[in-house]
Protein backbone atom coordinates (compact mmCIF):
# COMPACT_ATOMS: atom_id res chain seq x y z
CA UNK A 1 0.00 0.00 0.00
CA UNK A 2 1.43 3.20 -1.15
CA UNK A 3 1.39 6.59 0.97
CA UNK A 4 -1.68 8.04 -0.73
CA UNK A 5 -3.76 5.41 -0.94
CA UNK A 6 -3.39 4.92 3.26
CA UNK A 7 -3.91 8.36 3.43
CA UNK A 8 -6.95 7.72 1.38
CA UNK A 9 -7.84 5.21 3.51
CA UNK A 10 -7.49 6.71 6.71
CA UNK A 11 -9.65 9.79 5.67
CA UNK A 12 -12.64 7.04 5.11
CA UNK A 13 -12.63 5.43 8.06
CA UNK A 14 -12.61 8.89 9.74
CA UNK A 15 -15.53 9.92 7.82
CA UNK A 16 -17.52 6.71 8.47
CA UNK A 17 -16.75 6.44 11.98
CA UNK A 18 -16.76 9.67 13.49
CA UNK A 19 -20.56 10.42 12.68
CA UNK A 20 -21.70 7.05 14.51
CA UNK A 21 -19.29 7.12 17.54
CA UNK A 22 -21.06 10.92 17.74
CA UNK A 23 -24.16 9.77 17.46
CA UNK A 24 -23.40 6.74 20.27
CA UNK A 25 -22.28 9.96 22.36
CA UNK A 26 -25.78 11.37 21.94
CA UNK A 27 -27.30 8.38 22.63
CA UNK A 28 -26.08 7.88 26.12
CA UNK A 29 -28.61 6.84 28.84
CA UNK A 30 -27.71 5.90 32.72
CA UNK A 31 -28.06 2.62 33.50
CA UNK A 32 -27.46 0.48 36.20
CA UNK A 33 -27.14 -3.08 37.16
CA UNK A 34 -29.92 -4.27 39.79
CA UNK A 35 -28.36 -4.47 43.43
CA UNK A 36 -30.91 -4.69 46.68
CA UNK A 37 -30.75 -1.27 49.01
CA UNK A 38 -28.72 0.52 46.04
CA UNK A 39 -29.22 4.47 45.27
CA UNK A 40 -29.89 5.52 42.09
CA UNK A 41 -28.00 8.90 41.55
CA UNK A 42 -27.41 8.97 37.69
CA UNK A 43 -30.45 10.08 35.85
CA UNK A 44 -31.49 12.22 32.91
CA UNK A 45 -33.22 15.48 33.66
CA UNK A 46 -35.78 17.66 32.02
CA UNK A 47 -36.84 21.04 33.73
CA UNK A 48 -38.17 23.07 34.98
CA UNK A 49 -41.74 23.16 33.94
CA UNK A 50 -43.51 25.91 35.73
CA UNK A 51 -47.26 25.55 36.86
CA UNK A 52 -48.07 28.82 34.77
CA UNK A 53 -46.98 27.16 31.90
CA UNK A 54 -49.63 24.11 32.01
CA UNK A 55 -52.52 26.39 32.98
CA UNK A 56 -51.95 29.05 31.14
CA UNK A 57 -51.88 31.61 34.13
CA UNK A 58 -50.57 35.24 32.86
CA UNK A 59 -50.97 37.30 35.57
CA UNK A 60 -48.11 39.61 35.31
CA UNK A 61 -47.05 38.42 38.84
CA UNK A 62 -44.05 35.73 38.77
CA UNK A 63 -44.31 35.99 42.50
CA UNK A 64 -48.44 34.96 42.31
CA UNK A 65 -48.51 31.56 44.04
CA UNK A 66 -50.86 29.51 42.02
CA UNK A 67 -53.56 28.12 43.44
CA UNK A 68 -53.90 24.51 44.91
CA UNK A 69 -56.30 23.74 41.87
CA UNK A 70 -53.86 25.04 39.83
CA UNK A 71 -50.84 22.80 41.35
CA UNK A 72 -52.90 19.70 41.44
CA UNK A 73 -53.17 20.60 37.73
CA UNK A 74 -49.86 20.75 36.64
CA UNK A 75 -49.13 17.42 38.28
CA UNK A 76 -51.81 15.88 36.37
CA UNK A 77 -51.00 17.39 32.93
CA UNK A 78 -48.50 15.61 30.32
CA UNK A 79 -45.08 18.00 29.97
CA UNK A 80 -44.19 15.12 27.87
CA UNK A 81 -47.08 14.62 25.54
CA UNK A 82 -44.81 15.71 22.20
CA UNK A 83 -42.14 13.50 22.85
CA UNK A 84 -44.14 10.52 23.63
CA UNK A 85 -46.04 11.35 26.56
CA UNK A 86 -45.19 10.25 30.50
CA UNK A 87 -46.02 6.75 29.53
CA UNK A 88 -44.08 6.16 26.08
CA UNK A 89 -40.64 8.87 26.42
CA UNK A 90 -37.51 7.01 25.73
CA UNK A 91 -35.47 10.00 25.95
CA UNK A 92 -31.47 9.62 25.58
CA UNK A 93 -28.98 12.67 26.90
CA UNK A 94 -29.23 15.98 25.10
CA UNK A 95 -32.44 14.89 23.03
CA UNK A 96 -34.14 18.41 22.53
CA UNK A 97 -38.05 19.55 22.07
CA UNK A 98 -39.61 22.76 22.10
CA UNK A 99 -42.52 23.62 24.70
CA UNK A 100 -44.64 27.02 24.86
CA UNK A 101 -41.38 28.85 22.89
CA UNK A 102 -38.85 27.02 25.16
CA UNK A 103 -36.40 24.67 23.91
CA UNK A 104 -35.63 22.10 26.98
CA UNK A 105 -33.15 19.31 26.98
CA UNK A 106 -32.87 15.89 28.26
CA UNK A 107 -29.43 16.35 30.63
CA UNK A 108 -26.91 13.57 32.13
CA UNK A 109 -26.72 14.05 36.18
CA UNK A 110 -24.62 12.56 38.41
CA UNK A 111 -25.03 12.52 41.77
CA UNK A 112 -22.11 12.07 44.53
CA UNK A 113 -24.88 12.15 47.26
CA UNK A 114 -28.15 10.24 47.67
CA UNK A 115 -30.25 12.56 47.45
CA UNK A 116 -30.78 14.66 43.59
CA UNK A 117 -31.12 18.39 44.53
CA UNK A 118 -33.02 20.09 42.44
CA UNK A 119 -32.83 23.64 44.19
CA UNK A 120 -29.02 23.40 43.26
CA UNK A 121 -29.55 22.17 39.59
CA UNK A 122 -31.98 24.80 38.82
CA UNK A 123 -32.12 27.61 40.95
CA UNK A 124 -34.60 28.74 43.64
CA UNK A 125 -37.83 28.00 41.59
CA UNK A 126 -40.72 27.25 43.07
CA UNK A 127 -44.33 25.93 41.57
CA UNK A 128 -42.61 23.73 39.20
CA UNK A 129 -42.18 20.36 37.68
CA UNK A 130 -39.11 18.20 36.77
CA UNK A 131 -38.92 14.87 34.88
CA UNK A 132 -35.65 12.31 35.84
CA UNK A 133 -35.27 9.34 34.06
CA UNK A 134 -32.81 5.95 34.53
CA UNK A 135 -32.82 2.55 33.48
CA UNK A 136 -32.31 -0.84 35.85
CA UNK A 137 -31.06 -3.58 34.58
CA UNK A 138 -31.90 -7.02 35.36
CA UNK A 139 -30.80 -10.46 34.90
CA UNK A 140 -34.07 -12.31 35.93
CA UNK A 141 -37.51 -10.76 36.33
CA UNK A 142 -38.51 -10.28 40.27
CA UNK A 143 -40.80 -8.35 42.74
CA UNK A 144 -38.92 -5.50 43.99
CA UNK A 145 -39.58 -2.29 46.66
CA UNK A 146 -39.63 1.06 44.89
CA UNK A 147 -38.62 3.17 48.22
CA UNK A 148 -38.89 6.68 47.58
CA UNK A 149 -38.85 9.92 49.11
CA UNK A 150 -39.65 13.17 47.57
CA UNK A 151 -40.15 16.91 48.21
CA UNK A 152 -43.00 17.36 47.41
CA UNK A 153 -45.25 15.79 45.02
CA UNK A 154 -44.00 13.00 42.93
CA UNK A 155 -45.29 10.70 40.44
CA UNK A 156 -43.35 7.36 38.68
CA UNK A 157 -43.88 5.27 35.70
CA UNK A 158 -42.27 1.99 35.15
CA UNK A 159 -42.02 0.84 32.25
CA UNK A 160 -44.54 2.85 30.97
CA UNK A 161 -47.03 1.82 33.51
CA UNK A 162 -47.89 4.71 36.16
CA UNK A 163 -47.06 2.76 39.33
CA UNK A 164 -47.38 5.22 42.12
CA UNK A 165 -48.38 8.92 42.52
CA UNK A 166 -49.02 11.44 46.14
CA UNK A 167 -49.71 14.66 45.94
CA UNK A 168 -48.74 16.36 49.28
CA UNK A 169 -46.54 19.00 50.19
CA UNK A 170 -43.99 18.01 52.67
CA UNK A 171 -39.87 17.23 53.42
CA UNK A 172 -37.30 14.93 51.75
CA UNK A 173 -37.33 11.35 53.51
CA UNK A 174 -35.97 8.27 53.12
CA UNK A 175 -37.85 5.27 51.62
CA UNK A 176 -41.19 7.59 52.55
CA UNK A 177 -42.93 5.39 49.81
CA UNK A 178 -42.60 1.79 49.30
CA UNK A 179 -44.23 0.34 46.24
CA UNK A 180 -44.07 -2.96 44.67
CA UNK A 181 -43.04 -3.20 41.53
CA UNK A 182 -42.11 -5.53 39.64
CA UNK A 183 -38.75 -5.58 37.14
CA UNK A 184 -38.88 -7.58 34.30
CA UNK A 185 -35.49 -9.59 33.10
CA UNK A 186 -33.34 -6.49 31.19
CA UNK A 187 -33.58 -2.94 30.62
CA UNK A 188 -36.33 -1.52 32.82
CA UNK A 189 -37.20 2.41 32.32
CA UNK A 190 -38.09 4.38 35.03
CA UNK A 191 -39.54 7.95 35.06
CA UNK A 192 -40.24 9.86 38.00
CA UNK A 193 -42.13 13.60 38.33
CA UNK A 194 -41.52 15.79 41.28
CA UNK A 195 -43.87 18.92 41.71
CA UNK A 196 -41.74 21.69 43.87
CA UNK A 197 -44.79 23.34 46.21
CA UNK A 198 -42.43 25.70 47.73
CA UNK A 199 -38.83 25.92 49.22
CA UNK A 200 -36.70 22.96 48.68
CA UNK A 201 -37.05 20.46 45.82
CA UNK A 202 -35.16 16.49 45.69
CA UNK A 203 -35.43 13.15 45.45
CA UNK A 204 -33.97 10.11 46.90
CA UNK A 205 -35.07 6.92 45.31
CA UNK A 206 -33.77 3.18 45.70
CA UNK A 207 -34.75 -0.62 45.50
CA UNK A 208 -35.00 -3.79 47.17
CA UNK A 209 -36.13 -7.21 47.48
CA UNK A 210 -36.52 -7.00 51.66
CA UNK A 211 -40.08 -7.54 53.16
CA UNK A 212 -39.26 -5.25 56.10
CA UNK A 213 -37.48 -2.18 54.60
CA UNK A 214 -38.35 1.16 56.58
CA UNK A 215 -35.46 2.43 57.99
CA UNK A 216 -34.36 5.26 58.61
CA UNK A 217 -37.84 6.63 57.52
CA UNK A 218 -37.29 9.84 60.21
CA UNK A 219 -33.56 10.98 58.94
CA UNK A 220 -33.01 13.39 55.86
CA UNK A 221 -31.23 12.04 53.02
CA UNK A 222 -27.06 12.53 53.21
Amino acid sequence: MNKNTFIQYIILYLLFSIPSLVQAASDVVPQMEYQSKSFIKNWLLCGPFTVQSATGITTGDSHEIPTPEDQKFAFAFDFLSEQGGESGIQPTENMKFQWKNEEYTWTLYNSVKTKIDFTAIYGAVDYAVVYAYSEIVKATEEEVFLALGSDDAIKVWLNGKLIHEKWMPRALRIDDDLVDATLKEGTNRLLVKVQDIDVDWELVCRLSILAMFRISIYSPAP
